[in-house]
């Protein structure tokens, strides 16, 4: 068929539906821009300040929330900061150089998502502190149990607590319900 004999409202449908994807491969184009921008450090440069207004004003026409779009550009990255992070705590290393400067990105790409990373670091610490609580639970039940093994498995569990927004006491009862139920 030619153009000619398309109607007016599917012309105009098929107009609406072009803008909408140039407006999306520009606010792709721009949060990836933006993401760049961040995880080089340069959150608060007027070039990254810029791409963000640009940003919110595409994210506006679209009825897009700007948050939602940075983040999720940038929550691959904080994931994998928190993993890391997380890492050093466990192996108790919570305050060495790599711990701050982790910590210090995680705050950077959170602070730029208007989110909270805390959040990636508590699911980061969840696996080992799971973990630490159920072999804790196992060796406090075993008759070969040693009591210096326990308090250092405490301490550890207790250490890496304080990262988590959890309390210790909460992992070790969960650790020891889990042991319960699988016996």
């Amino acid at each position: 068929t030619s153009w000619l004999a398309v109607p007016k409202e599917e012309m105009k449908r098929y107009r609406e539906e072009k803008e909408r994807e140039a407006r999306t491969t520009r606010m792709r184009s721009l949060a990836r821009r933006y993401a760049g921008e961040v995880l080089a450090g340069r959150s608060r440069s007027r070039g990254a300040i810029r791409l963000r207004a640009q940003l919110a004003d595409v994210c506006k026409q679209m009825n897009w929330q700007v948050s939602a779009v940075i983040n999720e550009f940038l929550a691959n990255a904080q994931y994998e900061c928190a993993r890391r992070l997380s890492s050093e705590i466990v192996a108790g290393r919570d305050h060495g150089r790599a711990a701050r400067i982790l910590r210090r990105r995680l705050t950077m790409l959170s602070r730029a998502c208007g989110g909270d990373g805390g959040e990636f670091l508590r699911w980061s610490l969840a696996g080992p502190l799971e973990d630490l609580a159920y072999r804790l639970a196992m060796e406090s039940h075993s008759t070969r149990s040693r009591p210096r093994s326990l308090s250092e498995l405490r301490r550890r569990i207790d250490r890496i607590a304080r990262h988590s927004g959890r309390p210790s006491q909460e992992w070790i009862k969960n650790g020891e319900y889990t042991w319960l139920s699988t016996e």
